[in-house]
């Protein structure tokens, strides 16, 4: 098994060059698994004060969101699309937020593997 992580990066790539770096990583060894920390699009949509101003903070920093899982819940569906679309298998996930018919999760933690 090789372990690979990527914590706070995704969110600040292109959606084409996320699904670039899944497939990539789904071309590995067999039982490798990636780790990773992902915004939904709740995030980077959101008319909430928090996220206006945590989305004016990195455009001001020069590096402005720019990718989210979509929020319709529940997220792990949506999540689950992308990685089988690039060849890795859903493992372990966790939701950050609520996923009720109003609110929607903002983000989460998950795990692939390499089927």
């Amino acid at each position: 098994m090789h372990p690979l992580i990527s914590a706070g990066v995704f969110y600040y790539l292109e959606k084409q060059a996320v699904e670039d770096t899944l497939r990539k990583i789904a071309s590995t060894a067999r039982g490798s698994v990636v780790a990773f920390d992902y915004f939904t699009t709740e995030s980077l949509e959101s008319r909430a004060l928090y996220w206006r101003m945590a989305r004016a903070g990195t455009r001001a920093s020069g590096e402005p969101l720019k990718f989210g899982i979509d929020s319709r819940p529940p997220v792990s569906e949506r999540l689950a699309g992308l990685l089988l679309s690039c060849g890795l298998s859903p493992g372990e996930h966790r939701v950050l937020g609520q996923e009720t018919e109003g609110k929607r999760a903002w983000g989460g933690f998950a795990i692939a593997v390499v089927e």
